[in-house]
């Protein structure tokens, strides 16, 4: 079994008073942000060119939540580009997220799509072959569009799309299910382009997990639910598939909190796994798996935990689904 320093370290500061949890917190978060503005400033690999050319500001839902050039999604399938020549490029606001430790997980991190880009999504639904999407907005907050609703709603007529080339519809005519450990909305998508002469050229079918209780900015008042969604989500994706969509509306606040929270979560089955691959203790930065995730994320699309208080319910969350998972942690 791996060296418990993380799960120690975890126990450990959470015990200490509320206040000096908190001043601890706000000091690493202020880290994490100096290094990404110094990293952005000073490190070529981080350039966004590509996001910030006149066809990336065209599909952009925020002008400061971008992906990289390095690691961005390319829309390469030509046999779908053809559906839309006039969008022959290919970009789209997402990035290829990697689990840092030897965590074996990959995510896609997104943002929630605009209107005009609801066939990009869906391209790279079926390119990336995800079969998972874990969506953490709803379509509008405050009166304002977060996320271009890329689905059908329960008796609806299928969603179409370009005229006639894509087709989105739910797989079943019943309503959807509500998952109420998880709080979250499941549906199955089918999602199906066609060309000119309406013959079929691709087509998949995922699961949607939309989230109900996360408002922007902010963080869910308990843990449990976000734990739950984590489980629900580990146990839906499938092991030869490809790696889920996370989305929120910028793509990088509660999506990255829900990313440091589900890997944190794997790296802490593998400490269990008596035979499980060496994971790199090495590499944790002072035992402290949060900053150590928050910081990997943010190197590969930034801003990734966009608020304190996100940042600090990783802490809480991974200690909780630890105990829940493993048993109580002794000093």
């Amino acid at each position: 079994m791996a060296d418990r320093s993380a799960v120690k370290f975890l126990a450990t500061l959470l015990s200490r008073p509320t206040a000096s949890v908190q001043d601890y917190v706000s000091e690493q978060f202020r880290q994490l942000n100096k290094r990404q503005v110094h990293r952005m400033q000073q490190d070529a690999r981080y350039s966004v060119s590509i996001a910030t050319s006149a066809v990336g500001q065209a599909k952009n839902r925020y002008s400061n939540i971008i992906p990289f050039n390095y690691n961005r999604v390319r829309l390469e399938d030509t046999s779908l580009m053809a559906i839309d020549p006039s969008r022959g490029d290919d970009y789209i606001n997402a990035s290829m997220i990697q689990a840092p430790l030897g965590i074996p997980r990959q995510y896609i991190a997104s943002q929630g799509p605009i209107r005009s880009t609801l066939i990009d999504f869906w391209r790279m639904v079926i390119e990336q072959d995800t079969r998972l999407i874990v969506a953490l907005s709803p379509e509008f907050e405050n009166g304002m569009e977060k996320c271009a609703r890329y689905w059908p709603l329960y008796n609806e007529p299928p969603l179409v799309i370009k005229g006639h080339h894509l087709h989105v519809e739910l797989s079943t005519p019943e309503p959807e299910q509500h998952d109420e450990k998880a709080d979250c909305l499941i549906r199955r998508i089918h999602a199906t382009f066609m060309n000119d002469d309406n013959k079929v050229l691709k087509k998949t079918t995922v699961t949607q997990l939309q989230f109900l209780g996360w408002a922007d900015f902010s963080v869910p008042h308990d843990t449990h639910p976000v734990i739950a969604l984590s489980h629900l989500a580990d146990q839906l994706q499938p092991k030869d598939a490809g790696p889920m969509i996370v989305h929120c509306s910028a793509g990088c606040g509660r999506t990255g909190t829900f990313c440091v929270i589900n890997s944190g979560i794997q790296y802490f089955r593998m400490m269990h796994q008596q035979n499980a691959i060496k994971i790199q203790e090495e590499d944790l930065d002072k035992n402290d798996l949060v900053f150590t995730l928050t910081d990997a994320y943010r190197r590969q699309r930034t801003t990734m935990v966009q608020a304190v208080s996100q940042y600090y319910f990783c802490y809480r969350a991974l200690f909780e689904a630890y105990q829940m998972e493993h048993g109580p942690i002794s000093i």
